[in-house]
């Protein structure tokens, strides 16, 4: 069986910052956004690759179903995996690996994409935060 690396990190966080609370993510599942923002600092082919003081970029991408995504990866695409159709020139890229997608909460873990991709044309796979909420409940 095919599994994807996820962690929990202890944070300081200051008392004014909103928490997401899990039951919120797995409310979300249930209408889970057409729409998603997936960022990171990863290359960006807009600013000619990796700059110092790399800027955190994003991107407006279109949820798609695991079926849909399974047409370009096969079956690698499981349950605890939530993926994204491309935009023209726009993708996740390099560096990007363990960015948030996000709806109105975290919904994935950036994961994967298509080598050669950053530009668009191919899905990308994300750890599916639902897929892992008795995990991460068992390990607070």
């Amino acid at each position: 069986m095919k599994l994807l690396a996820v962690t929990l990190l202890a944070l300081a966080v200051a008392a004014s910052a909103k928490h997401i609370t899990l039951e919120d993510v797995i409310q979300l599942e249930k209408n889970t956004p057409e729409i998603a923002i997936a960022s990171g600092f990863g290359i960006n082919p807009g600013n000619g690759g990796v700059i110092p003081n790399q800027p955190l970029s994003y991107v407006d991408l279109p949820v798609i179903s695991n079926d849909e995504c399974e047409q370009d990866y096969g079956s690698i695409i499981l349950p605890g995996i939530i993926c994204t159709g491309s935009v023209v020139g726009k993708n996740i890229c390099t560096g990007d690996s363990g960015g948030p997608l996000a709806g109105p909460v975290v919904i994935g873990v950036v994961s994967f994409r298509r080598g050669g991709a950053c530009d668009g044309g191919s899905p990308a796979g994300y750890a599916r935060v639902t897929h892992y909420v008795d995990w991460i409940n068992e390990h607070l």
